[in-house]
């Protein structure tokens, strides 16, 4: 327990108290609420992204097992019916249901260990119900970026939602930047996975071009990480604000909200940018 402890501590920020005994205290009354729910603590268990993972893995485990190898190009039952197909948009759910189709072991346990190991650290400091947000706001925002801005192609994968938890801890430096030790450098780790991913990504899918079943939806990437710094400026605990913070809090809002409100709205005024709908069941 100690030993994660100190692991989550160098990702995200600790709250300035005093020691007494083996609990931390705030400095004043007002902070007193507020140092309690910052103690990093597994009990509760930070569960939420855990069980993600765990709702994640069924589907790809019951298409491996009913058809082996038909995960390797989403052809599964399953992954039919959950799949981001931009020739069938009406069935709205696929916007948040993509990221439980994975193409391969490889994209699957990827996507989860860096869930994981970057998620659960947040989990304990921010609770869970504000790191899932971040996380199906990265998916939705990678859905729909994807449906308007690359509308050829189908999405699966939980990336655009890993990248809303990999840039929610930009968010979080952002607003806890003195009270960060050693925030510089834990900015420059953020953002050079960000930037040199994302950099890879864009070479695979417009520059030299992958195989159809291959392609990496680099614009869901984009959005999800976009989405996690806005959001996660806007929900993630602030441990000491400044007047500056609560106006960029409003910003990041609206530049949210705008975008994303844009997108439905060319979902929904301008079908013929978009495939032919394809009705019937899956094929």
């Amino acid at each position: 327990m100690g030993a994660f402890t100190k692991y989550v501590e160098t990702i995200v920020p600790p709250r300035r108290c005093v020691l007494r005994g083996r609990l931390p205290v705030a400095q004043t009354e007002d902070e007193s609420d507020l140092a309690y729910e910052q103690q990093y603590s597994c009990y509760p268990p930070p569960i939420g992204l855990l069980l993600m993972a765990v709702i994640t893995i069924i589907p790809f485990i019951i298409d491996e097992y009913n058809e082996p190898n038909s995960t390797l190009n989403a052809n599964g039952m399953i992954a039919k019916w959950l799949i981001y197909d931009p020739g069938r948009r009406y069935e709205v759910w696929r916007f948040f249901t993509y990221m439980f189709v994975h193409i391969g072991y490889y994209h699957l346990v990827v996507n989860l260990l860096v869930l994981l190991i970057l998620g659960i650290p947040l989990e304990m400091v921010h609770k869970s119900w504000r790191v899932l947000s971040i996380y199906f706001a990265g998916v939705l925002a990678g859905s729909l970026a994807t449906s308007v801005i690359d509308p050829t192609i189908k999405l699966g994968g939980a990336s655009g939602g890993v990248y809303s938890i990999i840039t929610a801890h930009i968010s979080t430096l952002i607003l806890n930047w003195k009270e960060t030790t050693f925030a510089l450098y834990q900015m420059l780790f953020f953002l050079g996975i960000t930037v040199l991913d994302l950099g890879v990504a864009s070479y695979n899918r417009f520059i030299e071009p992958m195989a159809v079943n291959e392609q990496i939806g680099v614009v869901a990437h984009i959005a999800g990480a976009i989405a996690g710094i806005c959001v996660g400026i806007d929900i993630l605990r602030n441990l000491e604000e400044d007047n500056w913070e609560r106006y960029f809090k409003w910003i990041a809002l609206i530049i949210f909200v705008l975008l994303m409100g844009s997108m439905v709205i060319i979902e929904l005024a301008w079908p013929q940018h978009f495939p032919p709908s394809n009705y019937g069941p899956p094929v």
